[in-house]
């Protein structure tokens, strides 16, 4: 099969090079092409609407909604993502009394203490100020004064995660 990063471009058995997406019959770029007229274009054309709808497809799940928070005293560190390469998550950790949970969207928790599982934040974080909340995907998380509470619809399950203590429900 034909393969990203350096995957070997299989040779037809009959001496040929494989057919490419664009010209192979059953492809289903090969479909829209034809229905779109794409074979009649200009090819500087049909190059650009070729490159965007193999971006279009490689890029979609790559549409994910992530978000990276912190909390007002930044002890508490979050990422929120509703899918793509990852899966769905919400995970939070705390820099005090080290430790990270990991709340799935079946509603489980992966908990992990000590220093070995804290990482950096990313850049693009923003603080989320007490009482505030952020939403993504199933899951919502709510800064609060006690901690970080974050659950996922629609079990309800989640984590409250402080300073003193991981609380799971």
């Amino acid at each position: 099969m034909i393969g990203f990063q350096g995957s070997p471009t299989p040779i037809d058995r009959r001496g040929g090079m494989p057919p490419t997406p664009l010209t192979d019959p059953g492809s289903w770029l090969a479909a829209f092409a034809a229905e779109h007229s794409w074979i009649g274009c200009r090819p500087m054309q049909r190059s650009l609407l070729l490159s965007i709808a193999l971006t279009l497809t490689v890029a979609s799940p790559a549409l994910a909604e992530v978000k990276s928070f912190y909390s007002p005293s930044k002890n508490i560190s979050c990422e929120v993502s509703s899918g793509g390469e990852g899966g769905a998550y919400a995970f939070c950790q705390s820099l005090q009394k080290p430790r990270s949970v990991t709340l799935s969207e079946q509603g489980t928790l992966e908990v992990c203490n000590g220093t070995q599982c804290l990482g950096d934040g990313p850049e693009d974080a923003f603080e989320l100020g007490y009482g505030n909340s952020v939403k993504v995907g199933n899951f919502t998380c709510t800064s609060k004064q006690t901690g970080m509470r974050c659950s996922v619809s629609p079990s309800g399950n989640g984590f409250e995660l402080s300073r003193a203590a991981l609380d799971q429900f």
